[in-house]
């Protein structure tokens, strides 16, 4: 039987490292995507007879609401931290495993101890371009959209995260 009180809405808090994002503007998506091959038989014509998993893209999309130093730092993995300021550019070659982190996805509504309906990345790195508006009727946010990355210590099939809590 249906149960109105399954049914979820709220915002998220998000975490990042460790370390909380603040405020979002305009929500927070979560996209999972199944990487899939066709498989064909020539004795069935043109007809896709299955498809095979070969993997899955995971991002998380927002727009961070605090202008702040950490946040453009997370947003901006391919800049030099230089403390007090973030340089703008890195080499050819930069990996972005070397700036992934945890990312984790929390119903505001719930206390922090119920991790029972989080979204976790496990190693997420940030993999879009960052966009700023600068405006004087608007306010000052930037988007920006994080991928998971396989864990190669995770050998549990739970290679890129979760939804829930594991215990």
């Amino acid at each position: 039987m249906a149960d109105l009180s399954k049914v979820q809405a709220g915002p998220v808090t998000v975490s990042f490292g460790g370390r909380d994002v603040g405020h979002t503007e305009g929500g927070v998506k979560l996209a999972i995507t199944p990487l899939l091959r066709e498989v064909r038989a020539d004795s069935v014509g043109a007809a896709v007879v299955d498809q095979v998993l070969m993997g899955l893209h995971c991002r998380v999309s927002l727009r961070l609401a605090e202008w702040v130093l950490a946040n453009l730092k997370a947003a901006i993995p391919a800049g030099e931290d230089g403390g007090d300021y973030l340089g703008l550019g890195s080499p050819a070659g930069m990996r972005l495993s070397a700036a992934a982190a945890e990312l984790r996805l929390h119903p505001a509504e719930l206390p922090a101890e119920d991790e029972s309906y989080d979204v976790v990345l496990w190693r997420a790195a940030a993999a879009s371009e960052v966009a700023v508006g600068f405006s004087a009727d608007g306010d000052r946010v930037f988007e920006v959209t994080f991928v998971a990355l396989p864990d190669p210590e995770e050998a549990d099939g739970e290679m890129l995260g979760l939804i829930g809590s594991p215990v």
